[in-house]
């Protein structure tokens, strides 16, 4: 598949909201499913739970396959409501202007859609990063290049430098994340 089919389907997606709109709302949602991660130690079966919970088991899946997670949720026993992915959706939904139905189709849509259209004719798997930076921008594809670990992380992060170098700013993001994250371990002993 090529970017332009992407674009399609998430103005389709974005319906009368219009695309650039569509695409603030996926880079804060990425950015808020960033920050879980960060905070969680990194445990993508955390995110996946969270995700789970809040959008449903598809588009769970969907991010999995993503992220190329192959473990199984956690599977705590908290409500979708109790869940801090819940909590920042509403939030960035109510920034937006948009209701959390909608936003909530919106991302489940994005998940589907960029694991859809990363095969391209042939089989062959295009990057989610370089999808996410043509299609979303810059800091929504950093965002998605912090999902993964270990060799897989390696690998993106030298994909984000041939991208784009200048990625690396979003940096402060994270550790702005891991300074709050040490705070709370700190208030909590």
């Amino acid at each position: 598949m090529t970017i332009e089919s992407l674009v399609a389907r998430l103005r389709y997606a974005a319906g009368g909201d219009g695309i650039y709109i569509f695409c603030a709302v996926i880079r804060d949602f990425l950015r808020s499913l960033h920050e879980i991660f960060t905070k969680s130690g990194r445990d993508q079966a955390e995110l996946i739970s969270q995700v789970q919970k809040v959008l449903g088991s598809t588009a769970a899946h969907h991010l999995s396959r993503i992220i190329d997670f192959e473990g199984k949720p956690c599977s705590s026993g908290s409500s979708c409501e109790a869940t801090s992915l819940f909590n920042k959706l509403d939030r960035l939904c109510r920034e937006r202007g948009i209701s959390l139905d909608k936003g909530k189709m919106l991302f489940s849509s994005f998940l589907r859609s960029l694991d859809e259209e990363r095969l391209d004719g042939d089989g062959n798997s295009e990057s989610t990063l370089f999808l996410t930076y043509m299609t979303v921008g810059d800091e929504a594809a950093f965002h998605l290049g912090g999902f993964f670990v270990d060799d897989a992380a390696g690998m993106v992060f030298t994909e984000m430098q041939y991208l784009d170098r200048r990625l690396k700013r979003f940096q402060t993001i994270i550790d702005l994340w891991e300074m709050e994250l040490a705070w709370d371990q700190e208030d909590r002993a």
